[in-house]
């Protein structure tokens, strides 16, 4: 955040129920997310706005950018949407997935985080703060917000942002569906960060660092459309 606070107005959400952000909530759902994150943002004194969204947050700030009218100027997501040709997940199905006792929450989310998240070379140290940070985490919001995440519909939220810039800055760790993004959304761009895991702002910052600098630059000389 302080590099880029430097030639931009950095504002950091935590979504309801993660970090700072009290759980005292019922929905749950990516549009709820996205309703709060539109919500910070009309409170922004900004003319442009650059919705970021890293896992999870991709979802939430596609959803977040319905909301924003003429202020939106493009979405980076981080790490995400790299098969958005997939079909959502049932609701019956998810409940299955993601329905879990707070023990098992705990084991099942670590085991993921370790498994699934990170390359050989990631540092231990790391891979042990994200995966003990992860598991903490409270049951009931994981679990219903994986719900969510495992049901949105990420083909018709990419639809309905005819004209919007898209960009992808993704880990190399997993393959993104270059070709469904672009049938989904003409004009998108992946950039891909070689060497890296699912966190791979954390990972590898230099070099997050400056692709993200390069398409800021990239978005405002475009003068906000599509490349």
């Amino acid at each position: 955040m302080s590099v880029f606070a430097r030639d931009y107005r950095v504002v950091a959400v935590d979504l309801g129920g993660h970090g700072a952000s009290p759980a005292n909530r019922d929905d749950w759902s990516i549009e709820s997310f996205g309703q709060d994150v539109a919500a910070v943002a009309a409170g922004v004194d900004a003319d442009h706005v650059v919705l970021i969204g890293h896992s999870m947050g991709g979802r939430v700030v596609l959803d977040a950018a319905k909301r924003l009218g003429e202020r939106l100027a493009g979405i980076i997501a981080v790490d995400t949407l790299k098969s958005v040709s997939t079909r959502p997940v049932s609701a019956e199905r998810a409940a299955e997935m993601f329905t879990t006792s707070p023990e098992e929450f705990r084991t099942r989310m670590e085991a993921l985080v370790r498994r699934a998240f990170f390359t050989d070379d990631t540092p231990a140290e790391l891979v042990d703060q994200i995966a003990k940070d992860m598991a903490a985490g409270d049951p009931v919001v994981g679990g219903k917000a994986g719900i969510a995440h495992a049901t949105y519909d990420v083909g018709a939220a990419l639809r309905e942002l005819d004209g919007v810039a898209l960009i992808l800055i993704n880990a190399d760790h997993g393959p993104t569906d270059g070709a469904a993004l672009e049938a989904a959304h003409p004009g998108s761009r992946v950039v891909i960060i070689p060497d890296s895991g699912h966190f791979l702002m954390l990972e590898r910052p230099q070099a997050f660092n400056a692709a993200l600098e390069s398409e800021l630059d990239r978005l405002f000389d475009s003068g906000f459309r599509r490349f």
